[in-house]
């Protein structure tokens, strides 16, 4: 009955029957199906996979109204023999890809685009390599470690992730690990945003190339951050373009230092709704149109990422943006940094120093996460008379990063210093 069959009702079929070949939910353009009928089944499929990996397809049926109930059962008799799979698609792909250069060079032929977009278009067609899952046997896989501890050993013991540029940070997670998602997590107003801003300025000042995905602030208020940051003038002022002649001179100087650097932006200004799926169609876009490999991914924030398909709870629709950023960060080999929001359940408590049940939505973010980082700052909790008489006590800046999770070494808080004019976190110098 196989032969019978197209590729496509081949491949969904497969994907119906066997778990083992779900992975490639994650990386299949939704526009590779021409049937409209498999696209909607496609996206059921993505969407239930995040919440349960080894569904059975009675647990998708009743989402589909009876005719599309039909197509799955058929589908699903027809292809009780999966073997064929790797094959079936590989050739699935090859025909997306041949479609979409068509398209594109129908483009050109109309002459509807811009030359370079389309030319870039054209390039992630032709670069576009879908994700496959392969298992390393001993041989394979102790040239791969020697490789990775040989690099680790002449670069002279160095951290193997992309600095957060907090050496003491730094040390202890040893970096942003590429392949991995990091949380930073906090209630509002404690300066998460500035943190990852300062991250991703430290990354790009050490030559990193860094995607910074905002889902609140203007694009300015960013690079207000980064300006404020470098000292140029504080935040309000330049919020305000109130700068002095010196002012204006180190703000061009800070101008001329951004120019050429590898920070990439997208901000919810110029898309209102950014998709989970967004950013995986994000870090695919720059790598083929700037011909780089991106090296830290940041999300701000987590809960704000919206996804394409309505859950039953927000639990359940938390725990899939979280997993499916997880999944980016393997299969792209990016360090992802995730902003998060924290559960008000912090407030009811008397020590206010956030602990992972705390983390808001989901306890699948905890699951997920390599290292999971709190910012807390005991000032933001004074009262505002306490907050003026002790305006001048050191304490009324510090701010502690707590490490509550961390895969590879011991947990630890660091001291870090908050300096608001600035926007700028700086580690303590006394720990």
């Amino acid at each position: 009955m196989i032969l019978n069959f197209t590729v496509e009702d081949y491949v969904l079929g497969c994907l119906l029957n066997n778990p083992e070949y779900r992975d490639k939910l994650l990386v299949i353009p939704e526009d590779a199906w021409t049937v409209p009928e498999y696209r909607e089944i496609f996206r059921v499929m993505r969407d239930m996979y995040f919440k349960k990996p080894n569904f059975q397809v009675v647990d998708i049926l009743p989402m589909f109204p009876p005719t599309v109930q039909d197509t799955i059962g058929f589908l699903s008799f027809e292809t009780i023999v999966t073997v064929f799979f790797n094959e079936y698609f590989e050739e699935f792909m090859n025909r997306y890809k041949r479609r979409k250069a068509r398209e594109i060079c129908e483009k050109f032929i109309m002459n509807d685009g811009d030359v370079d977009s389309l030319i870039a278009e054209l390039d992630t067609v032709r670069n576009y390599q879908a994700y496959n899952v392969t298992s390393l046997d001993m041989d394979k896989l102790l040239v791969a470690y020697y490789d990775h501890i040989e690099k680790l050993y002449m670069s002279g013991g160095r951290i193997a992730g992309v600095p957060t540029g907090y050496p003491k940070l730094d040390e202890l997670i040893n970096g942003l690990q590429k392949g991995t998602m990091t949380v930073l997590a906090a209630r509002p107003s404690m300066g998460k945003t500035t943190l990852a801003v300062n991250i991703a300025t430290n990354a790009i000042r050490d030559g990193y190339s860094v995607l910074y995905i905002d889902t609140e602030m203007p694009p300015f208020a960013i690079m207000n951050k980064i300006m404020a940051r470098g000292g140029v003038a504080t935040y309000e002022d330049l919020s305000k373009g109130r700068l002095t002649d010196e002012q204006w001179k180190k703000f061009v100087a800070g101008f001329n230092w951004l120019k050429g650097k590898k920070f990439f932006l997208r901000s919810h200004n110029l898309t209102p709704r950014i998709t989970v799926y967004d950013v995986l169609s994000e870090i695919r876009k720059i790598k083929a149109q700037h011909k780089i490999d991106l090296d830290l991914v940041i999300v701000d924030y987590l809960q704000n990422l919206e996804v394409d398909s309505h859950y039953r709870s927000r639990y359940e629709e938390v725990s899939a943006i979280s997993r499916t950023l997880s999944n980016i960060a393997r299969t792209e080999n990016v360090a992802m940094l995730a902003v998060a929001q924290l559960s008000r359940s912090v407030e009811n408590r008397e020590d206010k120093r956030p602990i992972l049940a705390d983390l808001r939505d989901s306890g699948q973010i905890e699951q997920d996460a390599h290292v999971i980082m709190f910012l807390y700052r005991d000032s933001h909790y004074w009262s505002k008379e306490e907050r003026e008489k002790r305006k001048n006590d050191p304490e009324a800046n510090m701010a502690e990063l707590i490490v509550a999770k961390n895969r590879d070494n011991q947990l630890d808080t660091i001291m870090l210093y908050w300096e608001p004019e600035k926007q700028v976190f700086v580690e303590a110098k006394e720990q």
